[in-house]
């Protein structure tokens, strides 16, 4: 595993690399391949644990359902009582009586949430969550009615003294009751939430010569023979034609009930309501505009690199690897076998949470698609869930679930009960742990260690680029939310696509190609829940990656340093501004001053990929101040550090303007140059192996060549975008797992960190090979003609070019795994399979140019696929 030492100081001035530069970077980089984890004990009882966890094993959590008659009866004669500052004790009864109410009320609410995770196939739960859904929107508005009343009253100071929480008082202060038409608003939008993950499970069905075929019949259908490429080209079209027209209607519906929403609350765009209401973020959709445009110019070529990399390189061993199962078991034992390098506080969570059962990572049938960490408020217990498959890729998500685990089990008490959380910071105790771990992959991933790093920057990438772009789309659509049509819909995803680069990842842009789907539209973004479950929470996502780059530049010159900052963050918890959080622990703000392309060429140091320069940030303010001067254009040529900062080693020394150094130091470096030569002549035999495997190593990498794009079959790009789903990261390309959707608003109208990083392993694009296919497809009538002509069979694929993941079920340790309430009925199984995604991928790949397709326009070459099964 390549390691990435990003800002080693200079010791040899640029005049002097020529011959010697590669033996003065091996000399000083020698010692720190011998450096693989911090020194022990060095960040133990560093986190603070502030609160006291309930002792009850998950089985044991009671689950019933409470009645809003009983809270009516608590708060019974309270308006009169509060009236006689006399009477404090009793008002204050009933406060802790109201408390005790909301929070049983909260534990039920996330527990039914939790069972519908676990079991997605029984409707029991699903009622029981939306039950829950319209109890909390109303208990909570009387509560907090109340608590304003009581505020406004003789009792005063009875509620202050029992608050101790200056911005929860504030809340109850400036607390406006919900209307009637607020309360029907989020009952209305939460009952279409559940409509969309009823549609999510739907198996889309086209008929083909009497025969039905869903996603993967006609994967398999064609790869037999049984029906010829012209009719899969229309099945797979028809599929995705359906699957978007119903989820689009729906999510048309879903933006007109929060347009309204949004205005019945002043706002003049939901846009606006999401950004303030809903995520408190410190910064605007406008003040994002330069950090946007960094992310497209650097970040989005970095992620088409990074894909190529993996596609030219390591596409077969990353398949074997995905064979290679994994149990929930193993993947406890590596994460608890190298918490305790990074800080034995970790352990503490990591033995509450096995202790107590309260990790979900079985293996089962009946699980929905998703992976999160939530928290039961009453007990102070964080829960972890994953739909897991059984294999190494389930690793990965154990440590971004596990990062969030171990922040929130360190919350204080009062971050419990007020349930205060800023998601964009959530993001980087996950983030940020994955990448401390990526020390750790030799012992855990073995041979694939390089794959896994790659994928780890390929996912982290494209959740930077694709927080963007998702982000960027749901705004337009509510700004001008009148008139939309499925029709508006696709083509305005298209046009957002092919601003990040990535149109070119998705089956309906071939298809539109081809005459099937309509052109110039995409039709997978019906596929991301995010954009339906927590419209705008995906810029979280992105500016969270960013400031783990920024960690990860720390990682890779001082790994100490950088797991002090991480602890620093997570014992900082989540409650305050994103951006004064993140210049108080050190990092600089990436908000203010984005530095793409220095976090671009670090990934590249990371993956051996030739570095491209970038700006010289050394005396750069780290932006904590509203008055940080902007970094300059980017583009000018002057301001990059040019490939003369870069010794041959690929690693970029960050140079703080050494270039004009005078003859006496030049003198004094010259000496320093002829020390080192006599020191590594008398290191012997090892430095000299060191030195040729570094050697090697360079030339390997500044020599990488930019081959063209090898065609992905679906089997392959599926699998490859599927990789990183299910730890918490956005996938490529419409493969946007539900990462991350924040529950319901907790009781001061904050997101919970419950379901933060949901992941559904959506759809891969799909590699379809069609040599001389005619773009004569048509439609009549709304039925699909068949009239591609000229397909050649004999260059088809011998197998289908578009699968999904078949679940076949494999047993794994279920350490964990919980039991459902008494009084429920769930499937007896919980082992677990997963879930099969719906077949609307992406095509990705060839037809050789007709008069109607120019040849610029053409996808790679493609290959053969199968089905693809996980065993």
């Amino acid at each position: 595993m390549k390691k990435h030492y990003s800002k080693r100081k200079r010791t040899v001035i640029r005049c002097f690399r020529g011959a010697l530069t590669a033996v003065v970077s091996a000399t000083v980089l020698t010692p720190f391949f011998t450096m693989s984890s911090s020194a022990a004990g060095l960040h133990d009882n560093v986190l603070t644990d502030r609160a006291t966890h309930t002792d009850l094993k998950f089985e044991d959590y009671e689950y019933k359902r409470v009645d809003a008659k009983d809270f009516d009866k608590i708060i019974d004669g309270l308006d009169e009582l509060c009236q006689d500052a006399a009477n404090g004790d009793e008002v204050l009864d009933i406060i802790l009586a109201m408390d005790d109410f909301r929070l049983e009320m909260e534990k039920d609410r996330c527990l039914a949430e939790f069972y519908s995770y676990q079991y997605v196939d029984d409707d029991h739960y699903d009622e029981e969550y939306q039950f829950y859904t319209e109890l909390y929107n109303d208990v909570s508005d009387l509560y907090y009615t109340k608590f304003y009343m009581i505020a406004n009253s003789a009792c005063s100071d009875v509620l202050k003294d029992y608050i101790h929480d200056d911005h929860e008082w504030q809340y109850i202060l400036d607390y406006v009751p919900m209307t009637q038409e607020q309360k029907d608003l989020k009952n209305k939008d939460s009952e279409l939430v559940q409509q969309y993950n009823d549609l999510s499970l739907k198996a889309y069905e086209t008929e083909i010569n009497g025969v039905k075929y869903d996603a993967d019949s006609l994967d398999e259908a064609y790869g037999n023979g049984n029906v010829d490429y012209s009719e899969y080209l229309l099945g797979l079209g028809e599929i995705i034609e359906a699957k978007n027209k119903d989820m689009a209607e729906l999510y048309i519906e879903m933006v007109e009930v929060r347009d309204q929403l949004a205005k019945s609350y002043g706002y003049n765009s939901f846009n606006e309501y999401a950004y303030e209401e809903n995520y408190q973020r410190d910064y605007s959709y406008d003040d994002m505009d330069n950090y946007r445009q960094m992310v497209k110019d650097y970040f989005v070529p970095l992620n088409q690199e990074i894909l190529q990399m993996i596609r030219n390189d390591m596409l077969d061993r990353y398949f074997e690897m995905l064979e290679e199962p994994m149990t929930e078991q193993e993947c406890l034992d590596n994460l608890a076998a190298h918490l305790p390098e990074i800080s034995n506080d970790l352990m503490v969570s990591y033995n509450y949470m096995v202790d107590h059962n309260l990790c979900d990572f079985s293996v089962s049938e009946h699980k929905a698609p998703n992976g999160f960490t939530t928290g039961v408020q009453m007990y102070n217990a964080p829960l972890m869930f994953n739909d897991s498959d059984g294999s190494p890729m389930d690793m990965k998500t154990m440590i971004h679930e596990f990062g969030h685990y171990n922040e929130m089990y360190y919350q204080s008490a009062e971050t419990w009960k007020y349930n205060k959380q800023n998601l964009d910071l959530a993001e980087i105790h996950s983030q940020g742990l994955e990448m401390l771990y990526v020390d750790y992959y030799d012992d855990i991933f073995g041979d694939y260690s390089d794959v896994m790093t790659a994928m780890l920057h390929y996912g982290l990438v494209g959740a930077t680029v694709d927080g963007c772009k998702e982000d960027e789309f749901q705004h337009r659509v509510y700004e001008n939310p009148d008139g939309l049509t499925v029709e508006s819909l696709n083509a305005l995803y298209y046009e957002v696509c092919n601003e990040y680069g990535d149109a070119e990842n998705y089956n309906s842009y071939y298809l539109g190609m081809y005459g099937v789907l309509e052109p110039d539209s995409v039709y997978e973004w019906v596929e991301i829940p995010h954009t339906f479950q927590s419209p705008e929470y995906y810029i979280s996502y992105s500016v969270s990656a960013a400031a783990v780059y920024e960690l990860y530049d720390g990682i890779s010159t001082d790994r100490d340093a950088a797991i002090d900052t991480y602890l620093d963050l997570v014992d900082r918890e989540f409650q305050d501004d994103f951006q004064a959080t993140v210049v108080a622990a050190g990092l600089n703000n990436p908000i203010a001053n984005p530095r793409f392309d220095l976090y671009a060429d670090d990934v590249r140091a990371s993956l051996g990929l030739p570095l491209q320069g970038h700006k010289d940030y050394s005396d750069m303010d780290n932006g904590g101040d509203d008055d940080t001067t902007e970094p300059d254009d980017n583009s000018e040529d002057d301001d990059l550090v040019d490939e003369g900062d870069y010794d041959d080693d690929g690693v970029d020394d960050y140079d703080d303007g050494d270039a004009d150094l005078d003859p006496d130091t030049i003198e004094k470096n010259v000496g320093l140059i002829v020390a080192i030569v006599f020191i590594l002549a008398g290191a012997g035999l090892i430095v000299l192996i060191l030195l040729i495997v570094i050697i090697v190593l360079i030339v390997k990498g500044s020599k990488k060549k930019k081959l063209a794009a090898a065609a992905m079959t679906q089997y392959e790009q599926a699998r490859l975008n599927a990789g990183p789903g299910g730890y918490g990261q956005p996938m490529q390309g419409g493969m946007n797992g539900m990462n991350g959707q924040p529950m319901q608003s907790g009781m001061n109208g904050q997101p919970m960190q419950g379901g933060m990083n949901a992941q559904s392993m959506q759809n891969g694009p799909v590699s379809v090979q069609a040599v001389n296919v005619q773009d004569n497809v048509t439609r009549q009538d709304g039925q699909v003609q068949n009239n591609v002509a000229g397909t050649q069979e004999n260059a088809m694929p011998e197998t289908a070019s578009v699968t999904t993941e078949t679940p076949v079920q494999t047993e794994t340790a279920n350490a964990g795994t919980q039991s459902a309430p008494a009084d429920s009925n769930p499937a007896e199984s919980q082992g677990q399979a997963t879930e099969a995604p719906s077949a609307d991928a992406q095509v990705a790949q060839t037809a050789a140019p007709t008069e109607n397709q120019p040849a610029e326009n053409q996808p790679p070459q493609g290959g053969s696929a199968g089905t693809d099964k996980k065993e």
